[in-house]
């Protein structure tokens, strides 16, 4: 007998039974599986689980499966447009973050093609053991495609609970690195199946299965040493994110060092400032009672204003009511201003917030950086950097707005300088938001404060 897949309808089992065996398979391949794919893919890329996409990618996975099995394809033709398809949906949740979606599409698909490689072989070697009881069992595809979900949930709980985080901590270009090694694990699994196994098998119900004749030891050495080598490459990259953060890390730690010098310079810069002011303030006040002696107003007027811009020079040009971040943006601004950059400060840090000046200064310092570096490439008078805060509740607000290339269409993926944000950021549970739409770039970051009762300084 020539089946194209297992025994369909088994006579000696009832109706409602054939069918309910042609069925389940049926649902368990077509909305089980993609389901379970469809959710790893948004675990690992830390978005939520919306109805719309899950519909719409299941609906195109299955005319996916359908356009295959009607044009026959087999190996990397069929193989890729599966990653695409996923991708593609990838990228409509991580709007346009396509690096990511792709390098995560890559690791679902190796995960899906590695138990059903392990299923496949299960089955076929029950069926080469089967002999001629193969008739009188049960269909086998019920059983593959159950032991198919059971291995998934498996280990996509395995690697959500081991490895989540360093896939979610890590942008496009670093995911990448692990979908080469994934990709080619799924390629080998996808030829193994169509060139080894195939889809048409030959059976006699005495002497069981007669075609394809394989080697079972060294198919399930195959596919258990695929599996561990999907483990070994997360593990490997769970090092390599290790050493990144390691890196970023020290990065942030030499910031925090600039930033202090930055303070420190500016303070006794002030500082000698005052000293200088305090040391002549008495030849001034000799003055202005000489003057006001002699009924010299309008000089002594004159003398005044002279003075109190003097005073002026001895605060800094930037009051957001914590002095390590005036110091940091009075120098950071200043030298954009020299740059041809204008800047809008209209920043009012609330007190007694919970979060290190050192934070507050790395995300301003990296953001401020990334804007100025960002109006460089524009003519002078399109440049302007616009910074501003707002205080609701236990949220503060910081927006940083900056004009940038019109050829930027979508969002960049995470440098140094936006890495170092984050981590200053999340380290309070706050979340930072970017976006670019016509030649305007714009960076919020959402700080989480303590309950605290509302500064009314802060509320503008």
């Amino acid at each position: 007998m020539i089946w194209n897949g297992v025994l369909l309808w088994n006579p000696q089992m009832s109706a409602s039974a054939n069918m309910a065996f042609i069925v389940l398979p049926i649902l368990l391949h077509y909305l089980a599986a993609p389901t379970i794919s469809f959710y790893f893919f948004c675990k690992c890329c830390s978005v939520l689980f919306r109805r719309r996409e899950w519909l719409a990618y299941i609906i195109c996975s299955i005319l996916l499966t359908m356009a295959q099995a009607a044009w026959n394809l087999s190996g990397m033709a069929a193989l890729a447009p599966e990653i695409l398809l996923f991708a593609v949906c990838g990228c409509i949740l991580l709007r346009g973050r396509w690096r990511r979606a792709l390098a995560v599409s890559v690791l679902a698909v190796s995960v899906s093609s590695i138990c059903g490689g392990i299923a496949q072989w299960v089955e076929y070697w029950a069926l080469w053991r089967a002999g001629s009881l193969l008739f009188s069992m049960a269909p086998f595809d019920l059983v593959k495609e159950l032991l198919y979900i059971f291995l998934t949930l498996l280990i996509v709980f395995f690697i959500l609970k081991t490895f989540s985080a360093s896939i979610r901590q890590n942008d496009g270009q670093v995911l990448l690195l692990l979908s080469v090694p994934a990709f080619f694990i799924s390629l080998v699994e996808r030829i193994t199946r169509d060139s080894i196994y195939g889809s048409t098998l030959v059976a006699d119900s005495e002497r069981g299965l007669l075609f394809p004749v394989v080697d079972h030891g060294g198919l399930f050495f195959l596919q258990f040493f695929a599996c561990a080598c999907l483990f070994l490459i997360l593990a490997a990259f769970r090092k390599i994110t290790g050493a990144i953060q390691a890196e970023q890390t020290i990065q942030l730690l030499e910031q925090q060092k600039q930033a202090q010098e930055i303070y420190v310079q500016e303070a006794l810069s002030r500082y000698a400032q005052t000293r200088a002011f305090r040391h002549d303030i008495k030849n001034h006040l000799v003055l202005l009672a000489g003057l006001i002696g002699r009924g010299q107003i309008e000089e002594a007027r004159e003398y005044l204003e002279d003075l109190d811009q003097a005073c002026g020079c001895l605060t800094y040009p930037v009051q957001t009511g914590n002095a390590a971040v005036d110091a940091l943006l009075g120098s950071k601004l200043s030298a954009a201003e020299r740059e041809g950059i204008p800047v809008q400060c209209q920043l009012r840090l609330p007190p007694q917030t919970g979060i290190s000046d050192m934070d507050w200064c790395i995300a301003l310092a990296n953001a401020i950086d990334n804007a100025a570096f960002a109006s460089r490439a524009l003519l002078p008078k399109e440049r302007y950097i616009h910074i501003a805060g707002k205080k609701k509740g236990n949220f503060y607000l910081i927006s940083i707005e900056n004009r940038c290339e019109k050829s930027i269409q979508e969002i960049p993926d995470d440098g140094i300088g936006l890495s170092n944000i984050r981590a200053a950021v999340q380290k309070y549970q706050g979340t930072v938001k970017i976006e670019v739409q016509d030649g305007i770039f714009r960076l919020d970051l959402l700080w989480v404060l303590p309950e605290t009762e509302d500064d009314p300084i802060c509320n503008s």
